[in-house]
């Protein structure tokens, strides 16, 4: 805890994931409920999952319409991780699944 009675936490790095290319990542956008993070540099994308943040609710139509055509020519890819985080995602998923042997998609 800092001296204004702040708390910092650690920053998690591509806790999402990056982009292969590049092990970086521009943020994300909204398409409806879906969350894509991007790497502008590169034009790939990859979807993180559904309804983990709240912004997708004030937005509307319109701008999940831009969203999708702005992101329409970028490749989808299995995003980048750095070895442990990549591990500890693994495992996470492996844990939840009734089947172990379900294959990971990340």
């Amino acid at each position: 805890m800092s001296n204004d009675g702040i708390t910092t936490l650690p920053r998690v790095d591509n806790h999402f994931g990056g982009c292969p290319t590049c092990h970086k990542t521009d943020g994300f956008l909204n398409i409806g409920r879906d969350h894509w993070f991007v790497c502008h540099r590169h034009r790939t994308k990859w979807c993180v999952g559904s309804n983990l943040f709240s912004g997708w609710r004030e937005q509307d139509e319109q701008r999940w319409q831009a969203n999708r055509y702005r992101l329409a020519g970028y490749r989808e890819i299995k995003p980048w991780f750095s070895d442990d985080a990549q591990e500890r995602l693994e495992a996470k998923f492996r844990a939840n699944r009734a089947n172990p042997r379900d294959e990971c998609p990340f």
